[in-house]
């Protein structure tokens, strides 16, 4: 068995031209890095500002991925959650992967739903929460939308 002769892809092209939103990424890092590795841009969202952009620029010359932003977003507070959603739909306008933990019960979901249009109109993706580590009632799940 052979394989087809041409150049193979790079893991800088494998997600190049995606968007991955990340939340808490304190509870998600490795995901995040990985992300960036494979050229996604990824927006890293926290409830402090500051730390998240700490988090970006290590992200970025970790990975020479210059693609990481950082954003602001409490997901314990419904009205951060929802200007959130707002702000990342004016500054990015797609998403195709939304990662979030489950530090906080509600705040993943509504984000998620307040996103879900977004995604369908960037023609598709995922939507995984990732439980916080030591919470044994938690459970990750993903969410597909199909490719359009």
């Amino acid at each position: 068995m052979s394989l087809a002769p041409g150049p193979r892809p790079t893991l800088m092209s494998e997600l190049k031209g995606r968007i991955a939103l990340v939340t808490s990424a304190g509870g998600t890092p490795f995901l995040a890095l990985a992300l960036a590795a494979r050229g996604a841009r990824v927006v890293v969202a926290m409830k402090d500002e500051h730390r998240a952009e700490a988090f970006a620029l290590r992200i970025r010359e970790g990975t020479g991925n210059a693609d990481v932003h950082a954003f602001a977003i409490d997901l314990g507070s419904p009205c951060s959650v929802r200007s959130g959603a707002r702000d990342f739909i004016s500054r990015y306008r797609r998403l195709h992967l939304l990662v979030t933990d489950t530090t906080a019960r509600l705040g993943p979901v509504l984000l998620a739903n307040l996103l879900l249009d977004t995604m369908k109109q960037s023609g598709g993706g995922r939507v995984i929460h990732l439980p916080i580590a030591g919470d044994r009632q938690q459970v990750w799940s993903t969410f597909v939308l199909p490719l359009a």
